[in-house]
């Protein structure tokens, strides 16, 4: 954990050609390498620029804000959910810096209320949801956060939680049959694997339900439609780095 006595910072960023201020922690290597992290999006930013405002956009995972960032670019409303104590009030600072509204929900994302533990790691994006966790957070679901605010339109979906992606989607079922969002999911097998108790195929079996087929990392890349191209689509996973987005859209 970073030492309790830090004090965050801010730094000047460029995010889809506009200047922002982010805050964060210099000892954290996430906030240093922040640009390039939100440039990285790059299945995220083709989906954000593919929506036309006024469009909502759920960041399930919203860490310190970069994500939300590019949101804002393209005149979202941001539905914002963050577990991490330390990286919500980084995130509010960084919305209010910038005056962007953000509805902020601080909690963990899962299949129904209840409380989890939570690490908070000294790199910002690799705070998670596990049972070695040092503090206490509870847990909405995504479903009845939706309900909550009355919304009549949930259109892009973004969601990061190191491992806990799974319980995401099941406390999403009916925001998802309803509005038929897109998608864009971390798909992490290691964190998957060091974090819960549950097999990444679980989680890839339960997109390809969900949505019939997905996307690798941009839209155009690998395409896993059934159980043949799951495997594959594994394998490589597996092979090169465990980490990539999942681009998809719940079917009618």
């Amino acid at each position: 954990m970073l030492a309790a006595n830090l004090k965050p910072t801010s730094r000047e960023i460029e995010v889809m050609g506009i200047k922002r201020k982010i805050f964060g922690y210099e000892s954290d290597r996430y906030f240093g390498e922040i640009e390039n992290h939100i440039a990285n999006n790059t299945g995220l930013i083709t989906e954000i620029c593919s929506l036309k405002p006024p469009h909502v956009f759920l960041d399930i995972g919203a860490n310190i804000g970069g994500t939300s960032l590019l949101a804002a670019a393209s005149g979202a409303k941001i539905i914002a959910v963050e577990a991490s104590p330390r990286n919500a009030e980084l995130f509010r600072h960084t919305m209010k810096e910038n005056n962007i509204e953000a509805e902020l929900f601080q909690c963990a994302a899962g299949s129904g209320p209840g409380e989890v533990r939570f690490s908070e790691t000294d790199f910002a994006a690799g705070s998670h949801v596990g049972k070695e966790g040092e503090i206490a957070v509870q847990v909405r679901s995504i479903d009845s956060i939706v309900e909550d605010l009355g919304l009549h339109a949930v259109d892009l979906v973004k969601i990061d939680v190191e491992g806990y992606e799974a319980e995401v989607l099941r406390g999403a079922q009916k925001t998802l049959d309803h509005f038929k969002p897109v998608v864009v999911m971390e798909f992490n097998a290691y964190a998957i694997a060091m974090h819960t108790d549950e097999s990444p195929r679980i989680l890839a079996d339960m997109v390809l339900d969900l949505a019939g087929e997905f996307e690798v990392d941009a839209r155009g890349g690998m395409k896993v439609h059934n159980r043949e191209t799951l495997e594959s689509f594994m394998y490589q996973h597996m092979i090169h780095g465990c980490v990539n987005d999942l681009i998809w859209r719940p079917k009618n």
